[in-house]
């Protein structure tokens, strides 16, 4: 699907050990997003970052980090009603999500 025109992009913060019935949570994310018709769903690792827990995770080896942050970012046309934040980060209680409009 190609995006003309505005359009929603949907991002959820997780971390990469979070689960969703035994599988990981980010695969769970792009398969209902691929499910639901979006025009697209990314996942990116962050190689520093922190969240709810205060915890600096890294990904230099000196530290031997573990559960990098992740990032998954989905879009569709803003003609399309958008994923709710709650439905994507109820797996989750680390999770945090933001829903932003683009043109």
């Amino acid at each position: 699907m190609k995006l003309q025109g505005s359009a929603l992009r949907l991002t959820i913060f997780i971390g990469e050990d979070d689960q969703w019935h035994h599988r990981p949570l980010y695969h769970e994310i792009v398969h209902r997003a691929h499910e639901a018709g979006l025009a697209g769903a990314s996942v990116m690792r962050g190689i520093e970052g922190y969240g709810a827990s205060s915890r600096i995770h890294t990904s230099r080896i000196l530290s031997l980090s573990e559960d990098l942050p992740l990032r998954s970012s989905s879009s569709t046309p803003a003609t399309r009603s958008a994923p709710s934040c709650h439905s994507s980060t109820s797996s989750s209680p680390r999770a945090w999500c933001a829903s932003t409009r683009s043109r």
